[in-house]
């Protein structure tokens, strides 16, 4: 009499055995069955002591309980306790399901030919989240058997394609032994470039991006016909600079409502990178800093499309306030023949909608050679009006390429700089009121800011300057340093001033004023 012990683990599975039509897309998925070799002394099956053997094993992926694929190994003899633990292992495709379902069936034939037909089920469902991107494990048993089924572990498909992880296991058990599903892999994904065509000119050429121009690769199945695509986080976007060994994730955020990664078209430019210099940069699918990818690698060539910023050099003006003297912007190279920059301005860093454009320029067809540092300048033009930078604040000197009027790219940006002003000059005064009648008064200047040496004057006249020594201190605050002076000069007054009112004014080495009193 034979005892048939069917189990069911609700999954997704399909054999390399048989051709999967072209009309759906695939994952290939390990599974590990593994038993040990007693299954005796076990009373729900039969008298104790009473060995199962030999016996008759199948697995494999179904859908409404009907197999797709499946393997069998019959006539396994499992009567010997010193034999180790028989171990099979096999690579399956199955198509992409909302749900799958895995069936794992033992019938064995009881040494004393007399045993039990009890049928027992298990299953294990695994259904598909559009809203959440996730397969979720909800485990299900019909009839229960001690420690068939895991129930505290928390599997899911997702974690096995990031991780290569099990996406399902079993309890071991003495006569069904245990399974394992692990290291689901999207099959078939190919990166491209709409339009593109690598090998046009019989040479493999990677096709290029402009800085700020939209990154515009997408990723295909392109050996199956269908609309349908795997979940979302199966399209997770990597890139690698030429060089590095290490591969960085493509930031996961929405821009215009558009998301930046875990899609199959990211929108995003190649400014939004982290670490994307100019030059040979690979993308990928795939999870991890090395070797879980999921498509081949996709070369790109970043280019500047423009000529380069590397340095920004300004003259801050002697007195707090005043006009900036003078701004030039280094380059890595000229302007080619036809090539301008149709706009060119610095403006606030980060930008904030309605922030004031400073210092516009016209159009420049021409930079000039600087041999000592080998470079090419722009200097600016200072306008006669609304020609100030803030204090301590970061500006960014923003331009558009042209060739022969076209714009190439898209806006571009130099690495941000901070601009500070002299410290404006501030004074106060402090009387001192005379010890006795008809005594000597007199009071103290306390200056703040400024640069160089101090003066003072009465009423318009002859400049005195300041005896007492300045004192520098310097103040850290939100990575920037700024350095403050100040100076408090005693001036003593006669008897015969003692009821006077003075006109006083302050000033710096570089004549700079605050106020008069």
């Amino acid at each position: 009499m034979k005892k048939h012990y069917p189990i069911l683990f609700l999954f997704l599975f399909l054999s390399f055995q048989g051709i999967i039509a072209q009309t759906e897309l695939t994952y290939t998925v390990d599974f590990e069955w593994k038993r040990t070799p007693f299954c005796g002394n076990y009373t729900n099956y039969g008298p104790i002591g009473h060995d199962m053997s030999p016996c008759s094993y199948s697995w494999g992926f179904a859908e409404n309980s009907q197999y797709l694929r499946h393997s069998e190994m019959e006539g396994v003899m499992f009567d010997d306790i010193s034999n180790p633990p028989r171990i099979e292992k096999q690579t399956f495709i199955i198509p992409l399901k909302p749900s799958y379902e895995v069936r794992y069936n033992a019938i064995c034939k009881c040494s004393s030919n007399s045993g039990y037909s009890d049928d027992h089920t298990y299953t294990t469902f695994f259904n598909y989240n559009s809203n959440e991107n996730t397969y979720t494990c909800i485990e299900t048993m019909f009839y229960r058997l001690a420690n068939t089924v895991n129930e505290s572990n928390n599997f899911s498909i997702e974690n096995s394609v990031i991780t290569g992880s099990s996406a399902y296991e079993s309890e071991s058990h003495s006569c069904f032994g245990e399974v394992s599903v692990k290291n689901f892999f999207p099959n078939g994904l190919v990166i491209s470039k709409p339009g593109y065509d690598p090998y046009a000119t019989g040479v493999y050429t990677p096709p290029e991006i402009l800085a700020g121009e939209a990154f515009d690769l997408i990723a295909t199945t392109p050996s199956v016909n269908t609309t349908i695509v795997f979940p979302d986080f199966v399209y997770h976007w990597q890139y690698r600079p030429e060089g590095s060994q290490t591969w960085e994730d493509v930031p996961n955020t929405v821009i215009n409502t558009s998301k930046t990664n875990n899609t199959p078209k990211p929108i995003f430019t190649m400014r939004d990178l982290p670490w994307a210099p100019f030059g040979a940069i690979d993308f990928r699918l795939g999870y991890g800093p090395d070797d879980r990818a999921f498509t081949a690698v996709y070369r790109i060539i970043y280019k500047p499309g423009a000529p380069v910023v590397s340095n920004v050099v300004y003259t801050s003006p002697k007195c707090s306030g005043d006009p900036v003297t003078s701004i030039d912007v280094y380059f890595d190279r000229n302007l080619v023949s036809g090539e301008s920059f149709s706009l060119f301005r610095i403006v606030p860093f980060p930008k904030v909608s309605g922030d004031a454009v400073r210092f516009s320029q016209p159009e420049i067809t021409n930079l000039i050679y600087d041999p000592l540092k080998d470079q090419y300048i722009y200097s600016f033009i200072i306008p006669t009006s609304n020609n100030t930078l803030e204090n301590n604040k970061q500006y960014v000197v923003e331009y558009q390429a042209a060739l022969n009027g076209v714009p190439k790219g898209t806006m571009a940006e130099a690495e941000p700089f901070l601009y500070q002003d002299p410290e404006p000059l501030t004074f106060t005064i402090d009387p001192t009121n005379p010890l006795c009648h008809n005594g000597e008064g007199g009071m103290t200047i306390n200056v703040k800011g400024g640069s160089g040496k101090y003066s003072y004057s009465l009423d318009g006249g002859t400049a005195i300057p300041f005896t007492v020594t300045t004192v520098q201190t310097s103040t850290t605050a939100n990575n920037t340093t700024t350095i403050s002076r100040s100076a408090s000069q005693p001036v003593n007054l006669s008897i015969n001033d003692a009821k006077k009112s003075y006109k006083i004014k302050v000033t710096d080495e570089h004549d700079c004023i605050e106020k008069s009193l």
